[in-house]
């Protein structure tokens, strides 16, 4: 049925067969390499969404970039730890899981949280409720060993999987 039997060759062939303009090839590959790394597609989105409404932000995260295209380094404060703002895991049901309402959870279902409603009112952060792009920056100058936006921490829940990371 298909030219190719790759998506991408389908969507290329349909190009050339004038169905689809290139313009809207490469919008759905776009969205659909988008949709394969959600984390990634998440956290760009996050960080987008937050720059948009506080533009204070983009000075200094500009500064930061053209350092690094100036000079080697593997240090980037603000852009790792703001992003740890803005992603966080959503692993599947490990094993079927009755809630309290009498819902079941069944094996491999998608299982999502409101982060921002875990995370928020923790005692962890002060002012959890302001968005703060220096949060992880001050931990790391405070000597927080747990910081970077890698780090599995007991206090992070929204990717540091909380009780479980260490």
């Amino acid at each position: 049925m298909f030219a190719s039997k790759s998506f991408a060759g389908y969507m290329k062939s349909s190009a050339i067969r004038g169905k689809r303009t290139y313009t809207e090839v490469i919008g759905e590959m776009l969205l659909l390499e988008f949709a394969f790394i959600y984390t990634s597609a998440y956290g760009l989105y996050g960080a987008i969404a937050e720059l948009a409404h506080r533009p204070e932000y983009i000075a200094p995260l500009r500064e930061e970039i053209n350092a690094i295209f100036a000079k080697t380094g593997t240090d980037h404060p603000i852009s790792e730890r703001s992003a740890s703002n803005c992603i966080h895991l959503q692993p599947p049901c490990t094993h079927d899981l009755k809630l309290s309402n009498g819902t079941i959870l069944k094996q491999g279902s998608p299982v999502a949280s409101p982060s921002g409603l875990i995370q928020c009112p923790s005692p962890n952060y002060e002012n959890p409720n302001d968005f703060d792009g220096s949060r992880f920056v001050k931990r790391t100058a405070a000597g927080a060993k747990n910081s970077r936006l890698v780090d599995l921490s007991p206090d992070y829940l929204a990717l540091g999987m909380g009780a479980h990371a260490w």
